[in-house]
């Protein structure tokens, strides 16, 4: 069974950040990840899990230096509608 990931993270796809997302999601293989208050740019959140093999995604930008949110799901695990 597929899982679901929200992490409510305070640094996003830097080098420690990356290592240890890929090791939670290589222990719970979620379909879906979220990452809320992730204050960092769209593109660095994509990257990040792009390289995890999420292949279709969904942003809503932070406000100044709060919010946002980032999601990443697997199109060959679910279907999902926005």
């Amino acid at each position: 069974m597929d899982s679901l990931l929200i992490w409510n993270v305070r640094g996003l796809c830097g080098p420690s950040f990356d290592r240890y997302l890929k090791s939670v999601c290589s222990n719970i293989h979620p379909a879906i990840v979220a990452l809320v208050e992730r204050r960092s740019s769209d593109d660095k959140a994509f990257r990040c899990l792009k390289r995890l093999g999420f292949d279709n995604f969904f942003t809503l930008p932070s406000t100044g230096r709060s919010g946002g949110l980032c999601m990443g799901w697997k199109s060959h695990s679910l279907a999902l509608t926005i």
